[in-house]
């Protein structure tokens, strides 16, 4: 405790000492202190109260609709209008007037001349208004008839449920409610129900198994269709193993005649994937080579000699090259 305050006491001491010093050579006169000014908040605008008819038809609309319905900007009577418009335009008889929206939002005054630009904008209303005082009686006919058919009590009653129905989507505090968007997409395992987890689990392992049966069906497809024939037993001392069998079932003899053409058979280039081998095939007479059946692959040296056994190439593209076939290579003389 007394250590706390000596160092208080050392501390005043160091300020009055600075406040000494300040007030003898006059530096403290000085010393400006900024104060914080508050902060000015504006106040929330207040919501402004919707109409009373807000989304109900109105005699005004219908009746704006019926004119350019009738009377459209590419008739005769819009376009005549449109031309003396803009010739008082040019003549400067048009001017602002409190009930402009540019007036309203301080952009023009009252007595402003309007240009031929700002004359045309908004000019379908304004032809709208001119029929209607040029054809009163058209108007009031109008007017019978849709306030036939829109009585008032119905509009009125609409427009009560329809502000009900907005109250209602309002929250306690009068925000409205946040609207429930549909999530799109797969439903996640935690909101799924457990019939639903079992359902989707049963779907999953039927589809896996469907992939892998297809799978392994068109590797055998593959295998079969590129190993099913047996070697040349001309070019080889004995039939290769490696091609889709065990090797014991030996290929049957080939006649005389079948075996004086089958001599032709020789190792040729066969390129595959940017790299050589020799493989069996004979010289067609067009001078394009003629592949056996077999697709045994041997790599091919820098001299053009035989090398390596590569394997078997199969009608994928892909070389077999799995240790049942590089054990049972075929044995050429």
């Amino acid at each position: 405790m007394s250590t706390i305050i000596e160092n208080l006491h050392a501390m005043r001491a160091q300020i009055d000492a600075m406040i000494t010093a300040a007030e003898a050579d006059g530096s403290g006169d000085k010393m400006m202190i900024q104060v914080a000014k508050p902060s000015k908040t504006k106040a929330p605008k207040a919501d402004k109260k919707p109409r009373a008819n807000a989304g109900m038809p109105t005699l005004h609309g219908a009746w704006t609709t019926h004119v350019m319905k009738e009377h459209s900007t590419e008739s005769t009577e819009f376009k005549d209008f449109l031309d003396a418009h803009i010739a008082s335009a040019k003549r400067g008889e048009l001017l602002y007037t409190e009930g402009h929206a540019k007036v309203k939002k301080g952009k023009k005054q009252v007595g402003d001349v309007m240009d031929e630009t700002e004359a045309v904008v908004g000019v379908h209303t304004k032809f709208v208004s001119y029929w209607k005082a040029q054809h009163a009686d058209e108007h009031a006919t109008f007017k019978a008839e849709w306030e036939a058919a829109n009585p008032k009590d119905a509009r009125v009653a609409s427009s009560k449920a329809s502000q009900a129905s907005s109250s209602d989507n309002e929250g306690e505090d009068g925000e409205a409610a946040p609207k429930q968007t549909k999530k799109r997409g797969a439903k996640k395992h935690a909101d799924m129900t457990p019939e639903e987890l079992a359902a989707d689990k049963a779907r999953r392992a039927a589809k896996k198994a469907e992939k892998a049966a297809i799978k392994a069906s068109g590797e055998a497809e593959e295998r079969v269709s590129a190993c099913m024939e047996a070697a040349s037993p001309v070019a080889m001392k004995t039939p290769s193993a490696a091609i889709g069998g065990s090797g014991v079932q030996a290929a049957p003899a080939a006649p005389a005649a079948e075996a004086e053409e089958e001599v032709e058979m020789e190792q040729l280039p066969f390129t595959h994937k940017k790299i050589n081998y020799l493989r069996l095939g004979c010289m067609g007479k067009d001078g394009e080579p003629e592949w056996a059946d077999v697709g045994d692959l041997w790599l091919m040296n820098a001299d053009g000699s035989r090398g390596a056994y590569a394997g078997i190439l199969m009608i994928n593209g892909k070389i077999d090259t799995s240790a049942h076939v590089m054990a049972n290579a075929p044995e050429l003389e």
